[in-house]
């Protein structure tokens, strides 16, 4: 009997733990969304979905997690299951304006911004990271600055605002003022590794190595495969001179990844000091032949020339960083013009993504230039640009939609647009 009994309360709990589990991991998905750990939330929500397959929130968490990561074909697919299910329309029809909002397409989106911060319920920071996100993504830096100051006004201890500020002073050569937007989010969220490796690279680059050796060092104690730490690590310790712990560091990433543009580099680099100059001149020109844009493959191929006595050869690389460098610096001026006074400015907008193209960042040229198109859809330098960045690329259908917008330059051809 006492079996029996103690079998059917074996059972009752089996039976009871089942919502209880549901329960437990929907309240931990949750949380984790919403402190912006969407691996940790996918993890603690995919599992209710074989125990509660009719529970539309898992549906709608999920959905958020997976637009956090940035994959829109499940956010879609989390989203039309929820709303079979019974969901909120309106949460809905919200997290749909916020999934165009992110990946970039602003005039779908921007049209309800406004309808959204008039009553943001809990969201105020989703709404606002993911519009201030758009606005980055689609180059209109101006409206998302603006964003961003309100984000940070009405929620002053999210350490997310300041990632995307230090984004933003990043991408214009502010290093020293990104370093402390980095440094302002950890204060804020001292756990989170991707602050700690942003404001890492940001204190090499300043020469910063002691604070940046120890934050690396806690990122690699945790993860020690990290690319990313592995190869700040590796330059960290080229800067400091200490050849044979970059050797070791180098190796591990070339382990992991053979390709490794940065990897490659810092050992020829590496090689050319150590005095084995054409390993590292075939090292860095295979980087250059792959990226003849890279302003630092062609200095560390001029390094390693003229190292080896092949210093004519070196010349139109150094030549190539200088004109780089002067004009990665107009663009910036260029930039701050656009940001600040005039954002629809598409001769600017069209400059800026003209010199990114050429020196140092070819997507992010091609976003200035989409972004000129935004504002003139007939803008022919911008559409000639384009469709030659994607034949390059090699998606020859996007290089043929701009190509059709060509105006043929003799006066006898008819207009293809």
């Amino acid at each position: 009997m006492l079996i029996v009994v103690a079998g059917l309360f074996v059972a009752a709990g089996a039976i009871g733990w089942r919502p209880g589990e549901v329960w437990y991991r929907l309240h931990c998905g949750r949380n984790a969304v919403q402190s912006r750990d969407a691996e940790a939330a996918i993890q603690w929500l995919l599992p209710v979905l074989a125990l509660a397959p009719e529970n539309a929130d898992t549906h709608f968490w999920l959905a958020r997690a997976y637009r956090r990561r940035g994959e829109m074909p499940q956010v879609r697919r989390h989203l039309e299951q929820a709303a079979t299910l019974g969901f909120s329309r309106m949460r809905l029809q919200r997290e749909e304006w916020l999934a165009l909002a992110q990946s970039g397409q602003m005039h779908e989106s921007t049209p309800h911004l406004s309808d959204l911060l008039i009553d943001p319920g809990d969201d105020g920071p989703d709404i606002c990271e993911a519009f201030v996100n758009g606005f980055f993504l689609t180059c209109r830096f101006h409206e998302g600055l603006e964003l961003l100051d309100v984000w940070q006004a009405e929620f002053p201890q999210d350490a997310q605002p300041y990632l995307f500020r230090g984004r933003y002073l990043s991408f214009v050569g502010s290093t020293q003022d990104a370093a402390a937007a980095y440094r302002a989010a950890l204060t804020r969220a001292p756990e989170r590794s991707d602050f700690q490796l942003l404001l890492a690279k940001k204190l090499v680059e300043l020469h910063e190595f002691d604070e940046a050796s120890r934050l690396l060092r806690v990122i690699l104690d945790k993860s020690p495969d990290n690319t990313e730490a592995l190869e700040q690590w590796s330059e960290c310790l080229l800067q400091q001179g200490r050849m044979d712990e970059v050797n070791v560091v180098v190796s591990r990433l070339l382990q992991r990844e053979p390709q490794h543009v940065r990897a490659r580099l810092t050992l020829a680099r590496s090689l050319t000091f150590s005095g084995k100059v054409e390993d590292a001149i075939a090292l860095a020109q295979a980087v250059v032949d792959e990226r003849p844009y890279d302003v630092q493959a062609h200095y560390t191929l001029g390094m390693a020339l003229r190292a080896g006595r092949r210093g004519t050869e070196a010349v139109s690389h150094f030549q190539f960083v200088e004109t780089a460098r002067t004009r990665l610096q107009a663009a910036r001026r260029l930039i701050e013009t656009v940001v600040t006074q005039e954002p629809d400015n598409v001769a600017a907008r069209y400059e800026v993504g003209r010199t990114l193209l050429e020196y140092d960042a070819p997507e992010d040229g091609a976003g200035w230039l989409q972004s000129a198109l935004d504002f003139d859809p007939r803008h022919q330098p911008s559409h000639a640009a384009l469709a030659e960045y994607y034949t390059r690329r090699g998606n020859l259908q996007l290089a043929e939609q701009h190509r059709r917008q060509l105006i043929p330059s003799s006066g006898t051809g008819s207009n293809p647009g």
